[in-house]
């Protein structure tokens, strides 16, 4: 068995070889299964990796704050396309308290970007620090 160098060599390589071959499966409900090929996931790929090239530079800090798992993995593996370092944010959940969360959310967010060196997507699209403040203030 050969062993790559890394991740991304790895994915790179399938998707060259063996495009239509199996990457993963996501489950958008409990009653639905959906395979997800090399080839789907480097065209979902495509649009976000360019996106954070035009965004972020190498080292800079992406939080990902999305609900949806498929956009989740797909904004991660983005990020280290791009030399970028991410982070999944835990969305807010009908068991979490709406308050408590907004007010942990904004501290995380100030910690982590008052310096401008992360950037944050979500579900709408990359923004920026104040702008998901100002959507915080919104739900608080």
């Amino acid at each position: 068995m050969k062993f790559f160098n890394s991740f991304l060599e790895t994915f790179f390589l399938r998707y060259q070889q063996e495009p239509s071959s199996l990457f993963c499966y996501y489950y958008p409900d409990s009653q639905k299964v959906q395979e997800i090929t090399y080839a789907e996931m480097a065209m979902r790929l495509a649009g976000s990796t360019q996106l954070l090239h035009r965004s972020l530079k190498e080292g800079q800090m992406l939080l990902i704050l999305s609900e949806n798992p498929l956009e989740q993995m797909t904004w991660f593996l983005a990020a280290l396309c791009t030399g970028a370092v991410p982070g999944i944010l835990t969305p807010l959940t009908p068991k979490l308290d709406q308050s408590k969360y907004c007010q942990d959310l904004n501290t995380f967010i100030s910690t982590y970007s008052h310096d401008g060196n992360a950037r944050i997507v979500t579900d709408s699209g990359m923004m920026l620090n104040d702008q998901l403040h100002a959507r915080i203030q919104e739900l608080q």
